[in-house]
């Protein structure tokens, strides 16, 4: 299984012009990249994810390998 080698977090917006979130993975066979998008308008349901808080970017970069 491939080991992550770092993680690079960043906002990013998306088509709505809604900021978001978008990670990049380096692993020591290649690289990575996701976006997590805000969801529909008003799609809150009991299995949504929460959003993530003002301050979660920032500590998405503090990632320790």
């Amino acid at each position: 299984m491939p080991t992550i080698k770092n993680m690079l977090a960043r906002k990013v917006f998306d088509s709505r012009g809604v900021e978001t979130l978008e990670i990049d993975i380096i692993t020591e066979n290649g690289f990575g990249r996701v976006a997590a998008p805000f969801g529909a308008p008003g799609s809150r349901g009991k299995f949504e994810v929460p959003a993530y808080s003002p301050e979660g970017l920032s500590k998405c970069n503090d990632f320790k390998t």
